[in-house]
């Protein structure tokens, strides 16, 4: 160690102690020579404008995220399920939807209301038209592609001016308690005079009854209950009785979607051109 001493302080000198109280000029000094050195000065005006761009950069992020967040919880909010959510999604346009109102309920199967079923009576079929005939309600034309229609101009019953821009229609929902009827006035037709009464033949009723069938078998078939119906111990050695009753559904309130009907009908269930003629004269 003392030979390899010896031989850098010949080569080098002896070493010097480090002056500390000069530093801060030495360092000055050294800035002052970058300044001067022209490769040194573009890289300090590249690290200066970069300084000055970080700000920007950090509002620039900062409104990115702001803007995420809005558009983040706006999808989220959309997304939630709601009744209303769950209709536009199952089913195609109405212009019911949007004034539909819901309720979860129980119902019993087991009870048979007397007003709608028994033997014909003029107060039975007054009762199944008071509940299906609400009269025919307006759908706009524009919307026919949504229900898969034509949109061929005379294809239609259309509403004469000032709203020929719409055509007659009716509910799936009144049809289909419509055909409910139908089969009960059928399954008794021996018990009361419908070719009089209706004016109607034994032929069309039978037509009628298997339109209405698969009409109602299609629905069942599409809507497709899956709740499950339990077997009652009824005292006997079979399995028990059939007990679809008591579970709790998500309805349709029907009395509100009739009366939604009824205050926004354009004529009643059996009205004729000439009818809508008289409530919209045109003008001469």
């Amino acid at each position: 160690m003392a030979m390899f001493n010896s031989l850098r302080n010949t080569i080098f000198g002896p070493p010097r102690e480090k002056d500390y109280s000069n530093t801060f000029f030495e360092k000055e000094l050294d800035l002052e020579d970058e300044q001067d050195d022209p490769q040194v000065l573009p890289n300090q005006r590249a690290r200066a404008s970069n300084v000055a761009r970080l700000p920007t950069a950090v509002l620039v992020l900062s409104f990115a995220t702001f803007v995420l967040s809005v558009v983040f919880y706006a999808v989220r909010d959309h997304m939630v399920v709601t009744d209303a959510s769950c209709q536009e999604r199952m089913w195609p346009y109405s212009p019911e939807s949007e004034h539909l109102e819901y309720e979860t309920r129980q119902y019993d199967s087991d009870l048979v209301p007397n007003e709608y079923f028994g033997l014909p009576t003029q107060e039975r079929r007054d009762a199944w038209d008071r509940l299906w005939k609400t009269g025919r309600i307006s759908f706009p034309y524009s919307k026919l592609s949504s229900i898969n229609k034509s949109t061929e101009t005379n294809e239609w019953w259309t509403l004469p001016a000032p709203r020929n821009n719409e055509v007659l229609a009716m509910s799936e929902a009144m049809h289909q308690v419509h055909c409910v009827g139908v089969l009960w006035a059928f399954a008794h037709r021996n018990d009361w005079d419908y070719q009089t009464i209706l004016n109607k033949t034994e032929v069309f009723m039978k037509i009628h009854q298997r339109h209405c069938g698969v009409v109602l078998l299609e629905t069942i078939r599409c809507m497709a209950d899956v709740t499950p119906v339990l077997l009652q111990h009824d005292g006997s050695n079979k399995l028990g009785a059939w007990k679809p009753r008591d579970a709790p559904r998500r309805c349709k309130k029907f009395d509100r979607l009739a009366q939604w009907e009824r205050d926004n009908s354009i004529c009643p269930m059996a009205c004729l051109p000439q009818d809508i003629d008289r409530l919209y004269p045109q003008a001469s």
